[in-house]
């Protein structure tokens, strides 16, 4: 990738995301390291937020397609970088889109299959309620990226958290979760999630088999 680290910090600063930069920079090395984002990629962001994109939006030969539950965020986004595809779908979440219409149990993503190069979940899976989303979100997952693309994922997982369903803080059991990922995705590199902490989430970067 061509993202230069000095415009990268500017960027952030301009637009109040300071505190979230350490987090881009730490998983933009580990994509680097783990050769899962290169120059001209697709990266399908889901969850989207503004974070990754404002980063992507420094390497101009990267394709970014952002989604997200939440309209302004989307809205804000097509707005900011309006070289990228974004897409908004009502689905309900009780954190993030309570008077959503759409069953996240059997949404399907409009987005092509094979496309991906890689596909971002950061802080999703821990908001998705029940396995059942989890499993129909994997599944499209799976769908849309090009074989030997990667998957950035983070988890609460239980031991050490209790098992929960509430959109605020999901967490799947670890065999859950194992089972979700297992015989479809090589784990390349996998940190944390080993304690009750608020913001500890169990972060995995895997390849498609």
């Amino acid at each position: 990738m061509k993202i230069d680290r000095v415009e990268l910090n500017t960027v952030y600063a301009d637009r109040g995301m300071s505190k979230q930069l350490w987090a881009t920079e730490w998983a933009l090395d580990l994509w680097d390291k783990y050769d899962a984002l290169k120059s001209g990629d697709t990266v399908v962001d889901l969850g989207c937020g503004e974070r990754f994109s404002a980063a992507m939006s420094l390497d101009s030969t990267i394709n970014y397609i952002g989604f997200d539950v939440k309209r302004d965020s989307v809205e804000t986004g097509s707005q900011l970088y309006p070289q990228y595809h974004w897409l908004h779908a009502d689905i309900h979440n009780e954190m993030y889109n309570p008077t959503g219409v759409i069953d996240p149990e059997s949404f399907q993503f409009p987005i092509a299959s094979n496309t991906a190069d890689l596909v971002v979940c950061a802080s999703l899976f821990t908001h998705l309620e029940t396995l059942t989303v989890a499993k129909n979100y994997l599944g499209e997952i799976k769908r849309m990226i090009k074989p030997g693309g990667h998957l950035w994922i983070s988890w609460f997982r239980s031991p050490p958290n209790e098992v929960c369903s509430d959109a605020s803080r999901t967490v799947f059991t670890e065999t859950e979760i194992i089972n979700l990922i297992g015989g479809w995705l090589t784990l390349k590199f996998t940190i944390a999630g080993m304690s009750e902490g608020y913001h500890d989430q169990w972060v995995m970067l895997g390849q498609v088999d």
